[in-house]
């Protein structure tokens, strides 16, 4: 996403457009952002945005619990961004809110996925995956 192309510049600023006119037209109003950062900057809606279609975006941050506290994962973070995910597809379309989201995260099966939690900030927010590693 970060490539700089000859005549276009780079990838991510020439798929914004296209890709975040879809998300704010479509019915949806949870979104949740699996991506990592580069890819989150071509489809995600700015804050000011959001706040005017009544949409929310939660980014899935999965994180180990260290003597220090919580700990972001990168090297396995693509697994266990796939692990919600695969929870998910079948009721994705009927959650609707991050409460919805948490409650029924509760009684999934969720592989290594110890705790979830989230976090917002107006339309914008962070879903936290605790891990098991």
């Amino acid at each position: 996403m970060s490539t700089q192309l000859p005549d276009v510049g780079k990838i991510s600023d020439l798929w914004k457009s296209t890709l975040r006119d879809y998300v704010l037209r479509d019915d949806e109003t949870l979104f949740l952002n699996c991506c990592s950062a580069p890819y989150t900057e071509a489809w995600c809606p700015t804050q000011a945005q959001l706040k005017h279609t009544n949409k929310q975006v939660i980014a899935v941050s999965p994180k180990v619990r260290t003597p220090r506290g919580l700990t972001s994962v990168s090297h396995w973070a693509k697994f266990y961004r796939g692990q919600l995910a695969a929870a998910l597809a079948p009721v994705a379309a009927s959650i609707t809110s991050p409460e919805e989201l948490l409650d029924y995260l509760g009684s999934a099966p969720l592989g290594g996925i110890i705790d979830a939690f989230v976090e917002c900030s107006g339309p914008s927010g962070t879903l936290s995956l605790v891990v098991d590693r």
